[in-house]
């Protein structure tokens, strides 16, 4: 009896050794796959996983890389990112025993406006522990990562321009006025109103601007409208400024785009004789001047004849 109680003692004490020895084994500092640290991107003490890129394609955020194991670490960073842009931010960071390090990053040089708005890429930052207290690991393993969602701005950006928008014109002509509106965005759009208005009282441009209005407009593209200008004869001269407004939603709300011409009203142009051969008096007179232009000339010899005559 008092053989099996001590057999029953040493089997208990060699299962309390057992479980102490694995307890260690995963508690160890210096064991690859079980060390406890961890790397986060973080904004206001929140951990994130989306990023907006502003409209230069930049973007700056912080990671916090948490050390809970008793010895320092030093951390290889690795950066990948779609787009084809740039990081900056440090190629390592040592972190303190029972600590944490916050390091700011910047994503820059993405071309926003050769993408799409609202488009999405990756970025993924790797860390690997590559020291423990100062002392190189031979075969470094210990790796984690973070990652997030990069997102393109949605940019709206119309732009109306009137061509050719300074010029004088004749009182009683008919001009056009041709009009374009731009996308300069990076995603789809259009205008929702477009007025037009004119200090001219010779004209009307009232409901002539309808064709720029709710037509899709594709990114880095343009549509055109026509305005006709009919100047009266009754106003000269005249200095008339046209100017039109276009209405869209806009990156931050409704945005407002305006362009304006200048069109001074001169003297109805004077028409030019048909026959190119120069004055003619014959051509200049009537045909009642001319007979008594020869009428005149008649009596006037008659008279210079009598005169002479009494002389002699």
């Amino acid at each position: 009896m008092q053989s099996e109680t001590k057999s029953i003692s040493q089997m208990v004490l060699i299962g309390l050794l057992l479980v102490s020895l694995s307890s260690n084994q995963v508690y160890a500092d210096h064991s690859p796959t079980h060390s406890r640290w961890s790397i986060d991107i973080m904004e206001e003490d929140v951990i994130i996983d989306e990023l907006q890129l502003d409209s230069r394609g930049a973007v700056s955020f912080l990671i916090i890389i948490t050390n809970e194991n008793l010895v320092s670490i030093t951390v290889d960073l690795n950066y990948s990112i779609s787009f084809d842009a740039e990081v900056l931010g440090p190629a390592s960071v040592e972190v303190s025993g029972s600590s944490d390090v916050e390091v700011e990053i910047t994503i820059y040089g993405v071309k926003v406006m050769q993408l799409f708005g609202g488009e999405e890429g990756d970025l993924e930052i790797t860390g690997t522990v590559t020291s423990r207290q100062g002392l190189p690991i031979s075969i470094p393993g210990d790796s984690d990562s973070a990652e997030a969602i990069v997102k393109v701005p949605i940019i709206h950006n119309l732009v109306l321009e009137i061509i050719e928008s300074d010029y004088s014109v004749s009182a009683g002509s008919v001009e056009i006025l041709e009009l374009s509106l731009s996308n300069m965005g990076n995603v789809e759009d259009e205008a929702s109103e477009v007025i037009a208005s004119t200090s001219c009282k010779s004209i009307n441009v009232e409901n002539q601007v309808r064709d720029l209005v709710g037509k899709k407009i594709n990114k880095v593209d343009q549509i055109f409208a026509t305005v006709s200008l009919e100047f009266s004869e009754d106003y000269y001269p005249e200095n008339c400024i046209i100017e039109v407004i276009a209405v869209s939603r806009g990156s931050d709300g409704m945005q407002t785009t305006q362009d304006s011409a200048n069109l001074i009203v001169k003297l109805p142009e004077i028409k030019e004789m048909a026959d190119d051969e120069g004055f003619s008096p014959r051509r200049a007179l009537s045909g009642p001047t001319i007979w008594m232009g020869v009428l005149v000339f008649i009596f006037t010899s008659l008279i210079g004849s009598r005169e002479s005559m009494g002389v002699k």
